[in-house]
């Protein structure tokens, strides 16, 4: 099944947009978009999104209008029915019409609630009313378009927010030509959409944080060497510590540890400490380990003293 939708986005500039400008604010679009595939597999039970394309149809300079023309393919499975159990019939069952109000309220959701969670990152103390107003009057008029509830389409779309950074920085990107004029407004298909003091609540990017390194300590563990360096206890060295994963990570060795006897050993148990940060996907990344000390004595009681053979 497909739907087709055009939507018409008009800026407000005083100012002529640069086309590095325009080319940005159009890429942007794309990437904030594919939030609404993902929102409605999480809104619509049996839905599978099989493709999303986004394409330019029309472009007038001077107050920026963009005119984008939406490609949406995906499969039915089983019906469709919202959390309170309210029956909602298939898609094809549904007038192309209402499918095509139903893509387009939830293209212009998402980006709302994606730059209101950008929003809370950067400005994490400060209220947003006029922006909260906005996603407010959109989750109504959204409840009137699919039949369901207000608080589960709000709770879906942030779900699907929270589960695509890079959209996030789309939904930012696609405003950026309005936030250097301090007037300008966008309008969506003819109605106004984020006004001036709306945008005001909304950041220009991302806090740029790094992620802040975690450390895990674990005592008499299974510490399988897998590299060894016997002049050096910085740098050579390789293990996987089950306990944390089974992948091999880099391995540092205290000073006092005897070298010679680890490089002996397929595996030794012991007190580890593992250090590691978590992307914005939830990714383990950068995990390295320090080894502190050894136990010989449970060390030896391991199949074969836990020595290579």
């Amino acid at each position: 099944m497909e739907i087709t939708l055009t939507q018409q986005i008009y800026y407000t500039n005083r100012e002529h947009l640069s086309l590095s400008e325009i080319a940005t604010s159009l890429l942007s679009l794309e990437k904030a978009s594919r939030l609404a595939p993902v929102a409605m597999e999480k809104l619509f039970d049996g839905v599978v999104v099989t493709g999303l394309d986004v394409s330019l149809e029309e472009l007038h300079s001077g107050s920026l209008l963009e005119r984008v023309r939406y490609f949406l393919r995906f499969s039915i499975q089983r019906h469709i029915e919202d959390e309170t159990g309210t029956e909602l019939g298939t898609l094809d069952n549904v007038p192309s019409v209402r499918r095509e109000q139903i893509l387009g309220w939830l293209i212009s959701a998402c980006i709302l609630v994606a730059l209101k969670y950008a929003s809370d990152q950067f400005f994490q103390s400060s209220e947003k009313p006029n922006l909260e107003q906005q996603i407010n009057i959109t989750m109504q008029a959204g409840g009137d378009i699919t039949g369901i509830d207000s608080d589960i389409l709000r709770r879906k779309i942030e779900e699907a927010v929270k589960d695509n950074p890079e959209a996030v920085k789309g939904a930012l990107g696609f405003i950026k030509p309005v936030k250097r004029d301090s007037d300008a407004s966008i309008q969506l298909d003819n109605k106004s959409y984020l006004q001036p003091q709306t945008l005001a609540e909304i950041p220009i990017t991302l806090p740029d944080v790094e992620p802040q390194e975690k450390a895990l300590e674990l005592q008499q563990v299974e510490i399988r060497i897998r590299a060894t360096d016997r002049d050096s206890g910085r740098k050579g060295w390789g293990a996987t510590i089950p306990d944390f994963s089974d992948k091999r990570i880099r391995l540092s060795i205290a000073p006092g540890i005897d070298l010679n006897y680890l490089a002996h050993h397929d595996v030794v148990i012991g007190m580890v400490s593992v250090f590691y940060t978590v992307d914005a996907m939830g990714n383990i990344t950068k995990p390295h380990a320090h080894l502190f000390a050894v136990d010989k004595e449970r060390t030896k009681a391991l199949p074969n003293g836990g020595r290579t053979m």
